[in-house]
Order: C-alpha cells, then sequence, then structure tokens
C-alpha cells in the first residue's frame, strides 16, 4: 500500500484526538505510534504534518522523553541507581559528547595515513607534458586552434 492510500486509510479510521493519544502513549516515536495504528511511518508523518496538533504532541512527547532520560542519566552519575564505574563513565561520555557540545566536547576520529607495512607515504609527484597543457596558450593543448 502507498503512503498517500496508507494516509487516507488513516484518515478515515481515526480522529485527530485518537491519533494523538496514541502518540502521546509513545512519547511522540514514530514507529511504536504507526504499529499500533496500522499504517506505515511515512503515513504518520505525512498525518503529522498536516495536523499542527499532532505535531505538537510528537514534540512534547520526544521532550517528555528526554526529560526522562537525563534523569535516569543524573541518576546513574550521582549513585542512585547502581552502575559499575564503566557504565558511570560511560553515562558521563554520552551527556558530554551530546549537551556538552557547546562547551567543547566532541568525538573526534583521527586517521593517519602510512604507506606499505606501516612506512610514510611518499609525495606524489605528477608532471603535465607540455604535449597535453600549453600554459603560454591560454590553456588550450598544444597545437590547438
Amino acid at each position: 500500500m502507498g503512503i498517500e492510500k496508507s494516509y487516507r486509510n488513516l484518515e478515515s479510521r481515526y480522529s485527530v484526538a485518537e491519533v494523538a493519544n496514541v502518540l502521546r502513549k509513545f512519547y511522540g516515536l514514530i514507529q511504536p505510534a504507526s504499529r499500533e495504528l496500522g499504517c506505515s511511518r511515512g503515513a504518520l508523518y505525512r498525518f503529522i504534518d498536516r495536523h499542527p496538533e499532532a505535531k505538537k504532541i510528537v514534540e512534547e512527547g520526544r521532550d517528555e522523553l528526554l526529560d526522562s532520560a537525563e534523569s535516569v542519566l543524573v541518576r546513574i552519575l550521582n549513585g542512585g541507581i547502581s552502575a559499575s564505574a564503566g557504565e558511570r563513565l560511560e553515562a558521563a561520555k554520552y551527556v558530554t559528547s551530546t549537551i556538552g557540545k557547546k562547551r567543547g566536547y566532541t568525538t573526534r576520529t583521527e586517521t593517519e595515513l602510512t604507506g606499505k607495512d606501516g612506512a610514510p607515504l611518499a609525495p606524489l609527484t605528477v608532471t603535465i607534458s607540455p604535449e597535453i597543457y600549453d600554459e603560454k596558450n591560454d590553456g588550450k593543448p598544444a597545437g590547438g586552434h
């Protein structure tokens, strides 16, 4: 079933209030809400785009979900939830790499390029033959008119 047909089916079966209740139930998460409503994710996205009140429910639900996740992180970091030192470190790394970006915390990946068996790369030299390119001739091929 195409997205448009799935969307029309969703529109005909549920009111905006009913869709909003399902979105609230799943904190604005599309996949579980669409599964419960029996429609495709694309149809639900289209419904949300066409109904501002549904879009607002999605935003509010995701904010509530984020608040809850942040609360769990704080409890892990403060020892309120039993976690190993490694798990607390992972929680701290997660917070600094997401929320802490504005303070300069980022995840960096460094790549080192080497030649065969780890040897340094040799410089690449390219020679352009005057027969191919003649700078004095405005970049036209040598012998060109």
